[in-house]
């Protein structure tokens, strides 16, 4: 080495001269040169030593210092003119930045760039005015891979965490507020966000879990707490986040490579075990990067790198129009990312090589956590394990020494060779009387021959040593020594690559093993160009969303700044209403070119909206029915007459034509406009800034709703509400004047669930009610007896299914008598057909088949259509016997209304003898005249009303008897008629618990959705049997397991 020869030739100058001046002062005596030498000569002497070492030093030391480091500049706790002054401007760029976008739209996305240079402009200045403090306290460090081994501040990512936390949570107002959204005002004066309010509770768990690790890193910075006692800590920290995930997405199911898919289908729920894993990657991440440490700069290079791979990989999800289903989870990340990069991009400028700062522990826990949050609450935690690739490396790597089967030092960072100013791999040593167990001998010379070690072995073939179990270390052993900053550089571009052939594999690769990519999905926006769709790489554009049969084309771009929970549309097809979770409507109407644009939207409920449904056009105005979260119904009128900018509405565009509004309280048009397609529409508020009002609606005290259905029968201009509530009971109004919008009178109440209550307390429940579509029953009912104006649904409690008719019940108060309806069991599926909760039911329309057909989407992941016929009659042994009418067992289900007449009907048992084919008209007429008989000479005064025509005892059809079949008794009430029901279809396309099903207006088409996403068709076969016709990727996002 040249420093080396230099430094040799000084030392053999110095000590020729020393020499030389002995020579030179010994006394000419032989005997005298050997003895001791007098006071001043051994005073010059000494001197002479002194300066000799003096000179071998400072020489050392400069040569050392010119080829080997640059001259480390002393800590400082003042910034310069030129660093002030590029702070300051980038201080009032980025106020300015964020002024302008509170006095505008308030964009988010912006307003977090601008937050994260201040970020950057605090971290810098926080890191040099306390470095000072800090060492004063005892927070410093050695930094042990230079010659002049001096003490620096420590735990600096205590202060980036700090100024970050203050940064995301200075970052809430602009997350919840927009200044510009004034047709969002809300009853309370508030105004709402872009963002949606149902993103908060996860953005303030965040903040919650990063303070937690914050204090976890402080704590082992101060304490030096032992790995052991500290490795579970991170998966307490995550726990605000796990809960947000359970309570606001709660998908556990994995997607299966295609080579499973015949064996375990497209999806796998993992259930609870999907929770663990989660925690395993927020224990892991934290404690990879503290792992993979110990030299200048790496801790805080390798978070640089992932977090700037995490943000590119967000990138990607925001380059497609705004409908993407992911891009809310993908802006949510980057409001943590980029505040993370700007106090990053600081410490980095004073931890690079030569290191003026340390990060501490602090900093690893803090940075491992930002990547944890960002990944759950993002929804793409497989993506964060890609980018974790050489972490999980030196993690399996230094598993020998993590576990003891090998010697582990306290610090295994590569070590400093003072002579050559490098860095060579740190060894664990190994001595004659402790070695290696015979498997772990074994292990290491394996790895010694795969060059994944160095081991050094002595004449007898024993272990000396052993290079430590670092990634750090194997880099040094493939690439020999290296100076510190050129290793944390190879290490920092290994990281990228290694990166950036994660999100490839992601993007790219996925496919081969899966059949869609989470970021692939077709542009929802008609005002996109097509050529600059198809401009973008190869591996950008998705194949279009069509199959064998049918192509899909989006036709409408809802603008809900959050998820759609309910859609619906009115019977001409013309008009659509969308509910999102964050409880607002939006109503677009079909022009005559085709095109869907925008004209109302308004705050209906104060949270998620269940359901939606439209009257039929029939009635003026249109009315729109909804229900939210909080069990409350209401009932939307529609102001026709209302025009846009009229009505002392307020408006900041010029007007447009007339569109229909919704009446709100003032009797003013809430939002008018219509929008072309290619552009958002400008939405007006009242002038008293008030919000619509509902003409009608009602909750229930005791318990919320949780379904309702309505319906308006043409003939009798009578409308009907159904609706069930959480605990287990259908209630039916009834509108008998559809000029009075408000005034419903309740019809009956009924219990359709099995057990009082229908769930315990936290367990997961599921009600739905529907009303028959078709205008009148199916003509078999009406053979059977059935009048044309009886209302049929179908409702589900939990797994219970049953279909309720109604019958006329006539009751007499103060000698006036009223009839009105009631409602019995019809028929149930039988118990234990559905493996789980029913989600959804259908009722065909087009009953002119002569039955009636449901479908029923079950959470076992399966889509069952039933069948429902009314017998008329039967043959028994050459005998027809007619079924006429039947009634319900007493504890069937009986409704209020039935029991409150019950009191009152006579019960009439005619004993008719079964009669062949020919006689049926005779049976009728000895019925008839039976029933008169029994009317004229039984008890007949006022207030008793006969019973009608009843069931013989003996008669054992399927509407009841006793002696063929002792389970059905008769009660005697007229108009009950019993139905059969049987299952014809068992539909398996799903794998994934199944939502929503519905059928066309002529039911021989079922559409299904279930939990993977999927859109599938079925048609009916002739045979009566329904199977797949179709099926779409409505949502192509994988976003539980990104």
């Amino acid at each position: 080495m040249e420093h080396l020869s230099a430094q040799n030739q000084i030392n053999r100058g110095v000590s020729a001269n020393l020499q030389q001046r002995s020579n030179q002062k010994a006394p000419s005596d032989p005997k005298r040169r050997h003895g001791p030498l007098c006071g001043p000569a051994r005073q010059q002497l000494s001197q002479l030593h002194l300066r000799r070492q003096r000179t071998m030093t400072s020489s050392s030391s400069s040569s050392s210092s010119s080829s080997r480091s640059p001259a480390r500049p002393s800590p400082s706790s003042s910034l310069s003119r030129t660093e002030t002054l590029w702070l300051f401007s980038l201080s009032f760029a980025c106020v300015a930045i964020l002024a302008n976008t509170f006095q505008g739209d308030g964009e988010p996305l912006i307003a977090s760039l601008a937050l994260s240079g201040l970020a950057f402009a605090a971290s810098f200045a926080m890191i040099r005015w306390l470095g000072p403090t800090l060492m004063k306290a005892g927070l410093k460090g050695v930094d042990m891979s230079k010659h002049n081994r001096r003490e620096i501040p420590e735990c600096m990512g205590g202060i980036v965490a700090a100024v970050y936390l203050l940064v995301v949570i200075v970052f809430v107002p602009d997350v919840v507020f927009s200044q510009a959204a004034v047709e969002e005002v809300v009853e309370r004066g508030r105004l709402l966000h872009k963002f949606p309010h149902s993103k908060l509770a996860s953005y303030l768990s965040a903040i919650i879990s990063l303070q937690s690790i914050t204090l976890l890193g402080i704590g082992d910075d101060l304490f030096d707490i032992r790995w052991r006692h500290k490795f579970f800590i991170p998966a307490f920290a995550s726990i605000p986040l796990l809960v947000v995930y359970f309570v606001d997405f709660g998908v556990t199911s994995i997607v299966v490579p295609i080579p499973l898919q015949p064996y375990l289908g497209e999806l796998v729920n993992v259930g609870a075990l999907y929770y663990v894993y989660m925690a395993s990657v927020a224990i892991f991440s934290p404690n990879s990067i503290n792992i993979l440490a110990g030299i200048n700069g790496i801790e805080v290079s390798q978070s640089i790198v992932i977090a700037v791979l995490l943000a590119i990989n967000d990138c990607l999800y925001l380059l497609t129009p705004y409908p993407h289903p992911a891009t809310d989870s993908h802006l949510f990340s980057l409001y943590f990312l980029l505040p993370f990069l700007g106090v990053s991009l600081a410490l980095l400028w004073h931890n690079w090589y030569p290191a003026r700062v340390f990060v501490g522990d602090t900093y690893c826990y803090f940075s491992g956590m930002v990547f944890v949050v960002v990944s759950i609450l993002g929804h793409f935690s497989k993506t964060l394990i890609l980018l974790l690739i050489p972490q999980i490396f030196n993690f399996c790597y230094s598993v020998p020494q993590l576990f003891g089967l090998v010697p582990c030092p306290r610090h295994r960072l590569p070590r400093f060779n003072a002579r050559t100013g490098l860095l060579e791999p740190s060894v664990t040593p190994w001595t004659p009387e402790r070695q290696p167990r015979a498997p772990i001998a074994w292990g290491l010379k394996l790895l010694g021959t795969l060059r994944l070690l160095r081991v050094t072995l002595d004449e007898e073939g024993r272990f000396v040593e052993t290079t430590n179990f670092t990634i750090l270390n194997l880099w040094l052993v493939w690439r020999g020594p290296l100076r510190e900053d050129r290793l944390a550089l190879e290490i920092t571009v290994m990281q990228t690559v290694v990166g950036f052939f994660g999100l490839f594999v992601r993007h790219g690769m996925a496919r081969l093993i899966f059949k869609e990519d989470n970021w692939s999905i077709a542009s929802l926006d008609p005002g996109v160009s097509p050529a600059w769709w198809n401009s973008r790489p190869a591996f950008l554009n998705e194949a279009p969303i069509a199959d064998d049969k049918l192509s899909f084309e989006p036709i409408i771009k809802h603008g809900h700044q959050d998820l759609v929970q309910s859609i619906a549309f009115n019977d001409y097809g013309d008009r659509c209403a969308t509910g999102s979770v964050d409880g607002k409507i939006r109503v677009f109407n079909r022009h005559k070119d085709g095109i869907w644009r925008h004209c109302d939207n308004w705050t209906a409920h104060g949270g998620e909206i269940t359901e939606l449904q439209w009257l039929p056009p029939t009635i003026y105005p249109n009315l729109l029915a909804s229900l939210g979260i909080e069990g409350r119904f209401k009932l939307w009128g529609e102001d026709p007459s209302a025009a846009p900018g009229r009505s002392g509405a307020t408006s900041h565009h010029p007007p447009n034509p007339p569109a229909s509004t919704i009446t709100s309280a003032a009797g003013t048009p809430s939002v008018h406009n219509e929008a072309a397609p290619s552009s958002q529409p400008t939405p007006t508020s009242s002038a008293s800034g008030s919000t619509p009002k509902a003409v009608f609606e009602t909750r229930n005290s005791r318990s919320p709703y949780r379904s309702f259905s309505m319906k308006h029968v043409d003939s009798t201009r009578h409308t009907y509400l159904a609706l069930v509530s959480a605990d287990g009971k259908l209630t039916v109004y009834e509108n008998e004047h559809p000029e009075n919008l408000t005034d419903y009178t309740m019809l009956d109440e009924v219990v359709i669930s099995r057990a009082t209550p229908p769930a315990a307390r936290g367990e997961e429940t599921s009600f739905k009610v529907q009303f028959d579509p078709n205008p009148e029953v199916c003509y078999s009912a009406l053979r059977a007896g059935m009048p044309s104006d009886t209302l049929s649904l179908v409702t589900v409690a939990m797994d219970c299914v049953r279909i309720y008719r109604s019958r006329e019940v006539i009751s007499q108060s103060l000698g006036v008598q009223t009839v009105t309806k009631g409602f019995y069991l019809a028929v149930e599926v039988p118990v234990g057909t559905h493996g789980g909760l029913v989600r959804d039911v259908a009722w065909a329309g087009g009953n002119v088949r002569g039955y009636d057909v449901l479908a029923t989407a079950c959470q076992d992941g399966l889509v069952r259509v039933f069948r429902v016929d009314t017998p008329v009659e039967r043959q028994v042994g050459g005998y027809v016997e007619r079924a006429r009418r039947q009634g319900v067992e007493v504890d069937e289900g009986r409704s209020a209304a039935i029991r409150a007449a019950a009191r009152d009907v006579e019960i009439t048992v005619v004993k008719v003898k079964p009669v062949v084919e020919g006689g049926r008209m005779l049976l009728l007429l000895l019925l008839l005249l039976a029933q008169m008989r029994k009317g004229q000479g039984g008890q007949g005064g006022g207030g008793v009303i006969k019973a009608g025509l009843a069931t013989d005892p003996s008669y054992g059809g399927q509407h009841g008897g006793h002696h063929h079949n002792p389970e059905r008794r008769i009660t005697g009430l007229p108009g009950q008629i019993r139905h059969q029901i049987r299952e014809v279809s068992r539909l398996e396309g799903h794998k994934t618990p199944v939502w929503r099903v519905g059928f066309d207006d002529d039911g021989v088409v079922l559409g299904s959705v279930g939990d993977e996403g999927r859109l599938m068709q079925w048609r009916m076969m002739p045979n009566g049997e329904w199977a797949k016709s179709s099926q779409l990727g409505i949502v192509r996002v994988r976003m539980a397991t990104g």
